[in-house]
């Protein structure tokens, strides 16, 4: 699969849910696909105008597509992301969770970075998480061998950024003819 097909079918999965901008300039850094997701929960007591809570969670999801990946680009990319908070983020009472995304595209990823990659990890609190907190997804796409390494915080989600999702059929056959042998 090539860069640009699978740009496709990541901007149909995300299109649902998610407002997306193509081909942008974040903090110096040309962005492929920018995707945001704004979710508001509110609990009346009575008529609307009487809310007795209110929580609101966001998602920022940047991709990048990369020709080559190296220890200071993988660098540069995590420090991105951590300067996104600053500028995505605006705590207040209401604000429960923002999540930043970043999605890196690859043909082969270095087998030396993959540590690094499952080991980065970033969570800032907001007032003693009184004003919630921003966590970082750090999620690479392998395009070659349809796999996805992902970071611990990534890997609920890691599924959805795969290139080609395996049907439940073939995973089956696959167990089967696992257990014949």
């Amino acid at each position: 699969m090539d860069t640009h097909s699978y740009y496709n079918i990541l901007e149909e999965r995300l299109k649902m849910n998610y407002d997306i901008e193509k081909n942008i300039m974040i903090d110096r850094l040309s962005v492929d696909l920018f995707a945001k997701l704004e979710m508001k929960h509110e609990k009346h007591f009575g008529p609307k105008s009487a809310t007795v809570w209110r929580i609101e969670n966001y998602e920022y999801v940047f991709v990048k597509s990369f020709e080559k990946l190296d220890n200071k680009m993988l660098e540069n990319f995590q420090e991105f992301l951590k300067s996104a908070i600053k500028q995505f983020v605006k705590p207040n009472g209401e604000h429960m969770s923002s999540t930043i995304t970043g999605v890196m595209i690859m043909d082969n990823v270095p087998a030396e970075l993959e540590p690094i990659i499952r080991r980065f990890q970033f969570r800032r609190n907001f007032a003693f998480s009184l004003k919630g907190w921003a966590e970082v997804r750090l999620i690479v796409v392998d395009l070659h061998s349809n796999r996805v390494i992902s970071n611990k915080k990534a890997k609920e989600v890691a599924s959805f950024y795969l290139p080609v999702i395996e049907k439940k059929e073939e995973k089956q056959n696959k167990l089967l003819f696992w257990r014949k042998k």
